[in-house]
């Protein structure tokens, strides 16, 4: 195989199948990628055995076809070189890279690429690539990031709805295109990186029975089907939510302003912020456990009687950032101690639901006792031990175990 191709090009086809490539694998040659030159068309493929691109390079000399494993090495290599025509041939198993006076020989470390068998596609399905990415976008804050339960890392489309949830929140917009399935969370971000980049205006989105794929001009972007059964949210938290009648609304941007505000002295450990409802007035309310507090009182329209939830402020951020209208719409149910009312939140083709936190994480309620806490353990030099040497045992056990523990407890076992 030998190639010759401009700088910028190569390392944007690179840029674009590393990026998908895999770190860290059970297969290593997923950390590689697929460079298959032919004279009809050249393509650079990565993946990680789950989310796989096969990026289309124009513009290259070709003289001679072949393929080749380029590992992420070579990648460096491109990026690092002047802007210039840069060579690429193989002999031996080494892979040459040359770029005006420099002259890199690689070895190749694998031989092989596992194949990827995508099958027969249905016929495409072309959506606006706003209203993909719109779609994507405002469902991806439910997503559960951390991938702690497989079942809620996937956007879900279906029934001409896209919906995402982690249990704790849930977001759902309308989407009127005829594609079903589950997208992983890596295939979200590459996607919205795609349309991102991409000049033309539509994507073109077919499946396999074992793929997604979804076309970018000239490049394709490959999405294994898993089999996981995706929770009931429509029924264990929309259904509840919907039947919430007590109407909540006021302006976005001084809602968004205030929680910020506020949100500086929330507790770390939890996020918790207290919302006092009463007639046309919201106060916000964070304490953290070393007594640090604020509140602000937000002018609203509120339907029912005086209540108090308690939400994760940074939940609440990702909520509020997804919706469009300038005043902001949520719906709360009766006040119940036993079972406290989801929000509904109201905005053009979404809707999306956020379950309070527990009352007994709250930092407000035990403010009072932790500064209490806090004040115990100042008075700690006052004791036959001096307090030169007990003030760093007390305060990296009261930092391992929490302030509810008795400094002095702590004092008469040293």
């Amino acid at each position: 195989m030998e190639i010759s191709v401009k700088k910028y090009i190569i390392v944007a086809a690179f840029d674009k199948a590393f990026g998908v490539a895999a770190r860290t694998t059970a297969v290593p040659a997923f950390q590689n990628v697929l460079f298959s030159v032919k004279n009809e068309g050249t393509t650079i493929s990565g993946g990680d055995g789950e989310v796989h691109t096969v990026v289309a390079v124009e513009q290259i000399e070709v003289n001679e076809e072949g393929k080749v494993l380029i590992p992420p090495k070579i990648h460096d290599i491109v990026k690092l070189c002047p802007d210039a025509d840069i060579n690429i041939k193989t002999e031996n198993g080494v892979i040459i890279v040359e770029c005006e006076q420099t002259v890199w020989n690689i070895r190749q470390e694998y031989l092989e690429y596992p194949s990827l068998d995508v099958g027969e596609a249905e016929e495409a399905v072309l959506i606006p690539k706003l209203d993909l990415s719109k779609a994507l976008q405002r469902c991806k804050p439910a997503i559960d990031s951390q991938n702690i339960r497989m079942m809620y890392s996937y956007i879900q489309v279906a029934d001409n709805k896209m919906r995402a949830t982690d249990g704790s929140k849930f977001h759902q917009v309308d989407f009127p295109y005829r594609i079903d399935g589950l997208i992983p969370t890596k295939a979200v971000n590459e996607i919205l990186k795609y349309i991102k980049s991409m000049a033309v205006e539509e994507v073109f989105v077919s499946q396999t029975d074992r793929h997604y794929v979804f076309g970018f001009d000239s490049d394709r972007l490959i999405v294994t089907k898993h089999a996981v059964e995706y929770p009931d949210v429509e029924g264990s938290m929309l259904k509840p939510a919907m039947k919430n009648n007590c109407r909540l609304a006021l302006d976005k941007k001084l809602f968004i302003d205030a929680v910020k505000r506020v949100a500086l002295t929330a507790d770390t450990d939890t996020n918790y912020m207290v919302c006092r409802l009463s007639e046309d007035l919201l106060n916000l309310l964070t304490v953290d456990k070393y007594g640090n507090s604020s509140s602000e009182v937000v002018d609203v329209y509120w339907s029912g009687g005086e209540i108090e939830i308690g939400i994760n402020h940074n939940y609440l951020m990702d909520m509020l950032s997804v919706l469009t209208n300038n005043e902001v719409v949520i719906f709360l149910g009766n006040a119940d101690k036993n079972t406290p009312s989801t929000l509904c939140f109201h905005d053009d083709n979404f809707i999306g639901v956020l379950v309070q936190l527990r009352p007994d994480l709250s930092a407000v309620s035990r403010g009072s006792k932790r500064v209490a806490s806090s004040n115990t353990a100042e008075r700690v030099p006052s004791k036959k031990v001096s307090a030169k040497s007990t003030l760093p045992v007390v305060s990296s056990a009261l930092m391992q175990f929490g302030t509810e523990l008795n400094p002095e407890d702590l004092i008469a076992n040293v």
